[in-house]
């Protein structure tokens, strides 16, 4: 087993300059300013030509939650159909997964109204909007999380067992797998699953003898509800839980996020083999109060995964996009976005050979969502949203050529057709001035943004600086009078030019 222990610090300065393009429709939702949205992390899905929203109403007004769920047509934005207004619909707490199945949806919420317990509830909504809804018989029950895989329904939930539920596309429960059993020596909460090549792969956090501190707790269980592995992070006096898994060809990529008693979030990001045993793993700390990995997303021999929290070197809130080189393991940077209110947020979504994100920060009572395509070395914005009215980011998911994104307020289509697939290079020329090159050097590149990823390599091959310029310009106090090559990172594409440095 090799261990690798990495320690980041990082801060990068970016201003972008964005390309924007118009949405092709934009819908919006609530006009009742004494209500507020909340929802949870799996609201939207799409199936054909058909979007679901589902989210929960707080009514300031009757001091009730109540669910609803949206269906719109994605071709021309039409509604379908809205229960918003049917406060007896669905009516329950905040927990709402959905997902495609045959021929329409799937909803499952921790709440049963019909008998005003926690328990599993199942509602299976047809894309003309007709539902159905079965229920648990357990009043402790809860779904943890829903996904489809060749139009079969799995269902991470928890009566007296923790277990996956198997639903067929007309919601006949067809099959159970037992994931584990909690008992007063051991608990295990997860936070989600995914699908591995030979059964299913849950993961949250484990507590021993009724403590508070916890483990990294990864089960792989197999269809037939044999346990594969089980991988648990080594002792610790904090809280530990697994923040998201993804599943490359060969490998399971984690990460961990660990709560130390001084306040300091380290992050780890690791890699397991199908058998469990640990390849390698990576803790990045930082100065900051709160942090946490947010999605996952793995693509050609590349993973992406963003970072949000409040970075106390800024005395803001901010958000992280990396990448990881799945052959070697390197982590690289990709940019910052700092928020002067509120927690920024970063969805992550895949659509065929292309890996997109949504970044929301908040600043001066304005929701700023910024639309990215991410590439191994970099990214470009194509698309920018503005919201006045503090929208938090709920919604992400690329399909059919098309990205949807939305928050508490509004769902909006992009239309990738106007971006080409290789993003080719629209740089005419790069420009280094002065060269020789002074304390602050400005580079111009011709047809492109003035903010982007750069290296500075001496003549022996070494890597000095990484980095974002900010502006269009290049600080090189730092380096020592010499030559050295400047490598700038554009999408896809690298340019190097030769810079002479004398002070």
């Amino acid at each position: 087993m090799i261990k690798l222990r990495l320690v980041f610090k990082i801060l990068i300065l970016f201003t972008p300059i964005l390309s924007h393009a118009q949405t092709a429709w934009t819908y919006y939702f609530n006009n009742d300013v004494n209500s507020n949205y909340f929802y949870n992390k799996n609201g939207i899905s799409k199936n054909g030509n058909y979007v679901l929203l589902t989210r929960t109403l707080f009514s300031n007004n009757t001091g009730t939650y109540n669910s609803n769920f949206q269906i719109i047509n994605e071709q021309n934005g039409n509604l379908i159909i809205d229960t918003t207004d049917n406060q007896n619909q669905f009516s329950g707490i905040i927990n709402i997964n959905n997902s495609p199945i045959g021929t329409g949806f799937i909803i499952g919420q921790n709440y049963n109204p019909a008998t005003l317990f926690s328990s599993d509830v199942y509602q299976f909504i047809s894309n003309n909007g007709v539902t159905n809804t079965r229920s648990s018989n357990d009043s402790t029950g809860r779904i943890y999380d829903l996904k489809t895989l060749n139009d079969t329904l799995f269902s991470l939930a928890e009566d007296s067992i923790i277990c996956i539920k198997i639903f067929d596309s007309l919601g006949n429960k067809i099959g159970i797998i037992p994931i584990d059993t909690n008992s007063l020596s051991q608990k295990f909460t997860p936070s989600s699953f995914d699908f591995g090549p030979n059964g299913i792969i849950v993961y949250g956090q484990k507590t021993f003898n009724n403590t508070f501190n916890s483990l990294y707790c990864i089960r792989y269980i197999s269809y037939q509800s044999n346990l594969i592995f089980e991988y648990l992070s080594n002792p610790s006096s904090s809280v530990d839980e697994i923040t998201g898994i993804s599943i490359a060809s060969n490998s399971i990529y984690y990460s961990g996020k660990t709560n130390v008693v001084n306040g300091v979030n380290s992050i780890t990001i690791g890699e397991l083999d199908f058998n469990g045993i640990l390849l390698w793993d990576t803790t990045m700390v930082y100065l900051s109060a709160t942090r946490e990995v947010t999605n996952f997303s793995s693509i050609n021999g590349y993973l992406h995964f963003g970072l949000t929290g409040f970075n106390t070197n800024l005395n803001k809130f901010s958000t992280m996009l990396f990448s990881l080189n799945e052959s070697n393991n390197q982590i690289i940077p990709l940019a910052e976005f700092d928020s002067l209110k509120y927690a920024t947020d970063v969805k992550l979504s895949n659509n065929g050979n292309r890996t997109f994100a949504c970044i929301n920060a908040n600043n001066n009572l304005i929701s700023n969502f910024k639309l990215i395509e991410l590439h191994p070395t970099s990214y470009n914005y194509f698309y920018q949203f503005h919201d006045s009215l503090l929208s938090s980011l709920n919604y992400l998911i690329s399909n059919n050529n098309c990205v949807y994104f939305g928050g508490s307020e509004f769902i909006s289509k992009f239309d990738l057709s106007i971006l080409s697939t290789n993003q080719p290079s629209n740089i005419k020329s790069i420009n280094v001035f002065p060269n020789p090159a002074n304390n602050e050097t400005s580079i111009k590149i011709d047809g492109e943004q003035e903010c982007f990823k750069y290296q500075i390599i001496n003549l022996n091959g070494e890597t000095l600086e990484t980095g974002f310029t900010k502006d269009g310009i290049l600080n090189l106090s730092n380096l020592a009078n010499g030559l050295y090559d400047l490598v700038i990172y554009i999408r896809n594409n690298q340019f190097t030019k030769k810079i002479l440095i004398c002070h």
